[in-house]
């Protein structure tokens, strides 16, 4: 459970690639632009909280990142708005 523990905490705040910061730049800005910051701030570290979830839960033994839940979720937040 540690493990676990450990792997959220990390994955979630840093995103892994170029890409996922180029997303989250520009999907997050408009994001930002809707929520405002402490809002933006909460639904984002949610999002990556329940993609790390979801990715442990049908794969436990593989290495994801939340970040890329994030950002999934980002994206899914701009367009239900």
């Amino acid at each position: 459970m540690a493990a676990v523990d450990r792997k959220l905490r990390s994955q979630v705040v840093f995103p892994s690639s170029s890409w996922e910061f180029v997303f989250l730049w520009f999907f997050g800005k408009r994001v930002e632009r809707i929520l405002g910051k402490w809002t933006f701030l909460l639904f984002y570290l949610s999002c990556g909280v329940a993609g790390r979830i979801v990715s442990i839960a049908a794969r436990p033994e593989a290495d994801g990142y939340g970040a890329s839940g994030a950002i999934f979720g980002l994206v899914g937040g701009l367009a239900s708005a």
